[in-house]
């Protein structure tokens, strides 16, 4: 067998054999993140790796801690392994049961219009609103630091300027941007900064793409990836939202990018809102999505710094 990125597959079977006394048949690699390794086990379990050390595993640790807190109330994965000891692996891991479907994303251009409102309604009434309806746990306690956002006190207008500017220093240090550029940005800023001082602090699922979505036979059955379950701002998921609408690839590999078309996503706010709509009850909203676009922008630049999409999205914005 052929070793993968940071551990081999004998290293796996010896996860699995002393955590579920099962020894793997098949072990595939289904996804090469920045943070996480994912491995299809038989088709019967995902092997997620935390890779980025223990600088990280109290973030990756949030997702596996609600999965089972959530268990009985959203559908979403049943853990069966979570291990941060270090003991098999010098990385953190976790083994849930595969939820069998499709990912939302492969077949949303299979949908009829009718079809496609009817997922939305069902990702606002299984996750986003028993999200919304779920009251402050004391087991929440162990991810109060503010980069796991399991604290119900956040200062919400902080955070988004807070960012926001980190984003922008940073690529100003680097010298990415032209100073005319950076002078937009700053006034786009201290223009609408202020709108973030009205906020709804709830319980939210940022990373509101169809990536984390599974579905079978049209019902939506699971969502996964829970590190994105953030105390937040109701409206910061229809950033993502948003994004979907006008860069509908920006959340899709190569391979699958040539099923996705813009028409398929055009009436994604009007559906949220419709099933959702305390999510929308702000004012400037528009602003306040652009801002969110744009510190995300901003933090994604030095990737992307090459790319004449991403210039213009900022363009537009500023």
């Amino acid at each position: 067998m052929q070793s993968t990125e940071i551990i081999t597959n004998q290293e796996i079977n010896n996860i699995f054999t002393k955590k579920l006394n099962k020894k793997p048949k098949k072990i595939s690699k289904v996804e090469i993140g920045f943070s996480t390794d994912v491995y299809n086990i038989d088709n019967k379990y995902i092997l997620r790796i935390n890779k980025l050390g223990k600088i990280s595993d109290n973030c990756f640790k949030k997702a596996y801690f609600l999965y089972d807190f959530f268990k009985d109330k959203i559908p979403c994965p049943e853990v069966l392994v979570f291990d941060d000891s270090y003991k098999i692996i010098p990385y953190t891991y976790g083994i849930y049961k595969m939820i069998k479907g499709n990912n939302l994303t492969d077949v949303w251009h299979t949908y009829t219009d009718k079809e496609k409102e009817q997922i939305i309604k069902q990702i606002c009434d299984k996750l986003l609103i028993p999200l919304y309806k779920t009251k402050y746990s004391q087991k929440f306690k162990i991810f109060k630091e503010a980069r796991y956002s399991l604290n119900p006190n956040v200062d919400w207008h902080d955070t988004v300027y807070n960012e926001i500017i980190f984003n922008l220093l940073d690529l100003k240090e680097k010298k990415l941007l032209d100073n005319k550029k950076i002078k937009k940005i700053e006034t786009f800023i201290s223009k609408y900064h202020p709108l973030f001082k009205e906020a709804k602090i709830f319980l939210t699922f940022w990373d509101l793409h169809f990536n984390n979505v599974i579905v079978k036979n049209k019902k939506v059955v699971g969502f996964i990836d829970f590190d994105a379950i953030v105390y937040a701002s109701l409206d910061n998921p229809l950033a993502v939202v948003k994004r979907m609408m006008i860069q509908p690839k920006a959340y899709v590999s190569k391979e699958f990018s040539k099923n996705i078309y813009s028409k398929d996503y055009n009436n994604l706010l009007i559906w949220y809102k419709k099933y959702f709509p305390e999510m929308f009850d702000f004012k400037d909203l528009d602003k306040r999505l652009d801002f969110y676009l744009l510190s995300s922008y901003l933090k994604h630049y030095e990737v992307f710094a090459k790319s004449q999409d991403l210039d213009k999205r900022i363009e537009e914005i500023i």
